[in-house]
Formats: structure tokens, C-alpha cells, sequence
């Protein structure tokens, strides 16, 4: 493969990758033309020249049209939501302080985290911010769980994933028109999830345990101040370690320390700079006080819960994981929707 690529952390990956095209360019810069901060100025058009078929093409960085034979849209799943109004936060794919003990700050008595999303960005970002773990396969490697209790969860974990992936092929992920189908699927599979937390916790001998193998991974009291709040009552689609152990990270805060972490129908409705004016510069804000405005929410065409309740409104640190906004094709216009594929592997092998 021109990319390798071996498990890591996102940005240690895209900076091979980087040290790959660079390489790359270097070697043949003949045949490998990269440009940076360039767009197709409109769509490229099919016309006969010079004998043949070919693509008429323009480029933003250049008045003149160019012809090729073939033209590839690799325009991948789009851009990443980080931006509110002026405030941007660090993009997932970015290289970020997070991991840091002291979150990259100056020293002080708690920084104030806000995550806002519901899908594996978010999930991911809270392990990182709540642990010292260097993935949370180390989060769940450290639990003391029996082999038989540990088969018993990974096989109810494995059920209810599977009766999730074969019902969203009879749901729809919902628009402006219709409501999300898969509401009641997201919602089942996560309550799933819970009750295998509930179940751990049941166990008198093995959940003190439990808590402290966590509490040997879990950043020590009085570093942060974690919420995460998520538009509906359940999470989105995501791994299933991500979600068991935000879940049984949540149960341990509850337990422990007494605090509230997760925040169901809750969406971010404004950030704003308290002492400094943001423009959507990620380093510029990290670790300056904002003040977070909320909403009630839920998945489309269902409804918010009557009443709810808020986290507080500062926040040093604010990761917005709201999804991702398509990507235009150089073959048309439309932006190019992503849906995740509605089909499943049988239980045996088909080739």
C-alpha cells in the first residue's frame, strides 16, 4: 500500500501519511502534481479534443483550463463540525494537548471540559480526557472481571449488536420529512449497554474491584470537571467498547466522586468568549473561559424531554463533535450524502 498504516492514535497516523506524500513528491514530482488550497471552479466538463474524448477542467488557483483522461473524486466523508458561530474547537484529526496531565494549561485547581456530541469522536474524546489510558482496549484490559463474568458481558454485548445491525436494515436514519426510524434502535441497543453496567455493579465482591482498577486509570479528583452532553437519549451509532466504557466511566463518577458526567437531550445551542472575542482559531481558545448556552433536544420527531437539566455554562475546554457536513462531488453539484450501508453479512461464509 502507497499509506500503511498500523493502530495509533489518529494524528500519529496522518502525520506518517504526510511524511509519505511528501516523500512521494519528492522522489517524482513529475507525476505527482499536489495542490494545496485548490478547488474545481464549477464541474468538469466531457468535450472532444485534439481527436478524443476528454475532461475540461478549472481550478480556483488559475484562470487557464486543463485536460485529462480520467478524473477521480475522492472527496471523502466531508468536513468535521467543530464550529459554532465564531468558536471553533480542535477537529478529531487534529493534533491537540488533551492527553497532557495538565490538559496543556497552566496549572489550576479544575479545568471545566464540555464534549458535545454523541458519536465515537465524542466517546473517544471523553476516555482521553477522563483517563490516562493510551486506549480504551487498556481501559477494559485493566477490569478484574472473571473469565466467566467477562464471556457472559462480551456475549450479551455481542447479542445486542447484532440485533441492532439486522433491525437497521428495516430503519431509516430520518430527515426534515419523515422521523428517524432508528430512534427506537439506538435507543434499545443503549439501554442494553446500561443494564450490563447495572449488572457489574450488582456484584458485591467484583465492583469494588472494578472501581478501583479504574480509579488507577481515571484522572485523579480535582483535575477536571467532565460533562458530556449528547442530543438525544441515547448515543449514536458507535463502537461498542467506546459506549460500554463511557457508560462504566459515568457509573464510576456517580459512585466515586459523586458527580454527574452525562447529559442525555441536551444539544449546545452558542459559545461565547467570556474575557476574549473567538475566531474560529482552536489554539487561540483552548483553555479560555467560554460560556456554553444549551437547548432541549431529541432525535427528529421525537420529543424533548418536559423538563430538563443543564450543566453549568463555563467551560476552559469545549470539544463540539456534531458530525459531518457532506462533501460536494466534481461530478455534480449535490453535496454527496453519507448513509451508512443497509445490508449484513449472513452467519456463514459466502465465497
Amino acid at each position: 500500500m502507497p499509506l500503511g498504516w498500523i493502530a495509533g492514535r489518529a494524528n500519529m497516523l496522518a502525520m506518517s501519511w504526510w511524511l509519505a506524500l511528501t516523500a512521494a513528491r519528492l522522489n517524482d514530482p513529475a507525476a505527482l502534481d499536489l495542490r494545496f488550497n485548490t478547488g474545481l471552479a464549477g464541474f468538469p466538463n466531457l468535450i472532444s479534443r485534439k481527436g478524443s474524448d476528454e475532461l475540461e477542467a478549472s481550478f480556483t488557483s488559475s484562470a487557464s483550463k486543463e485536460y485529462f483522461k480520467i478524473a477521480v473524486s475522492t472527496v471523502g466523508f466531508g468536513t468535521e463540525k467543530t464550529s459554532l458561530g465564531t468558536f471553533s474547537s480542535y477537529r478529531f484529526w487534529d493534533t491537540d494537548p488533551l492527553e497532557r496531565s495538565d490538559y496543556g494549561l497552566q496549572p489550576k485547581k479544575s479545568q471545566r471540559i464540555l464534549i458535545s456530541g454523541g458519536g465515537d469522536g465524542s466517546l473517544q474524546d471523553f476516555i482521553r480526557v477522563s483517563t490516562t489510558a493510551h486506549s480504551a482496549r487498556q481501559v477494559y484490559d485493566a477490569l478484574p472481571l472473571m473469565p466467566a463474568l467477562r464471556a457472559a458481558l462480551e456475549s450479551a454485548i455481542q447479542s445486542a449488536e447484532d440485533q441492532a445491525e439486522r433491525a437497521y436494515l428495516w430503519g431509516t436514519p430520518g430527515n426534515l420529512s419523515s422521523p428517524a426510524r432508528d430512534h427506537a434502535i439506538h435507543e434499545r441497543l443503549h439501554q442494553a449497554f446500561v443494564s450490563q453496567v447495572d449488572v457489574i455493579a450488582g456484584y458485591p465482591v467484583i465492583w469494588p474491584r472494578v472501581m478501583a482498577a479504574l480509579s488507577k486509570i481515571v484522572r485523579p479528583s480535582g483535575t477536571a470537571d467532565i460533562v458530556l452532553v449528547y442530543p438525544c437519549g441515547h448515543f449514536d451509532r458507535c463502537y461498542a467498547l467506546n459506549r460500554f466504557l463511557v457508560l462504566l466511566l459515568a457509573k464510576f463518577y456517580q459512585v466515586t466522586r459523586g458527580t454527574r458526567v452525562l447529559y442525555p437531550n441536551v444539544k449546545v445551542s452558542g459559545v461565547t468568549g467570556v474575557t476574549h472575542g473567538c475566531a474560529n482559531d482552536p489554539a487561540a481558545c483552548y483553555g479560555k473561559t467560554h460560556d456554553v448556552s444549551f437547548n432541549a433536544s431529541a432525535c427528529y420527531g421525537f420529543p424533548s424531554p418536559a423538563s430538563m437539566t443543564y450543566p453549568g455554562s463555563d467551560h476552559e475546554i469545549v470539544l463540539l463533535r456534531h458530525g459531518i457536513t457532506p462533501p460536494a462531488s466534481v461530478y455534480r453539484p449535490l453535496a454527496v450524502s453519507i448513509q451508512f450501508p443497509r445490508q449484513i453479512m449472513p452467519y456463514y461464509s459466502p465465497w
